[in-house]
């Protein structure tokens, strides 16, 4: 069935596969002659099985929640996908896994939101208390929350925040403002 023409199944512009009413007809007339090597999403020649695949994931499962459809095997018709959609199905399959994944860790508290697992290091530029802090990273276990002004490391975001709303964090940045004017003043003179 390779000798299947681009009149069968559409092709628009931009490559997808679309069908017509007359593609649908003479699709329809190929389907009863070689049902089981036809992909059933886009009508071409399908080679990966849509059931007894068992190197991914329920593809069945997966057609009907990315594409709408429900396939059994007991329906009469094609249960393969050509690779050019089975590779697009596994971009949605990772692409929601991403999501799902990204989705549960922003709903963590805070603190574990900050302290998930990261081989980057970072160093926010902006704070409200003029980059007071930065974010260390020790190792892919242990975080820790450094104060620049006070120069002390907390274990946790908690004690860091906590740090910042004692008067010894308060006193520290209020002496760095005066030393800051201080010396504003006398370049000036």
């Amino acid at each position: 069935m390779n000798s299947r023409s681009s009149t069968s199944a559409g092709e628009d512009s931009a490559g997808s596969t679309s069908l017509d009413e007359n593609s649908r007809e003479k699709v329809g007339i190929k389907k009863e002659q070689n049902d089981d090597s036809i992909c059933r999403v886009c009508l071409k020649e399908g080679c990966v099985p849509i059931f007894e695949n068992k190197t991914a994931e329920d593809l069945a499962e997966s057609l009907n929640t990315f594409a709408g459809i429900e396939i059994r095997t007991d329906d009469p018709y094609p249960k393969y996908l050509c690779q050019p959609c089975y590779t697009l199905l596994q971009g949605a399959i990772l692409f929601r896994k991403t999501a799902q994944q990204s989705d549960e860790i922003l709903k963590q508290p805070t603190e574990d939101l900050l302290t998930a697992d990261n081989d980057d290091s970072y160093d926010y530029p902006e704070d409200d208390d003029n980059n007071s802090w930065e974010y260390e990273h020790k190792d892919k276990k242990k975080k820790t929350y450094y104060c620049k002004k006070c120069e002390i490391s907390f274990d946790s975001y908690k004690e860091y925040a906590d740090h910042k709303q004692t008067e010894e964090h308060e006193n520290k940045k209020e002496a760095d403002d005066e030393t800051s004017a201080k010396s504003a003043q006398e370049s000036k003179t």
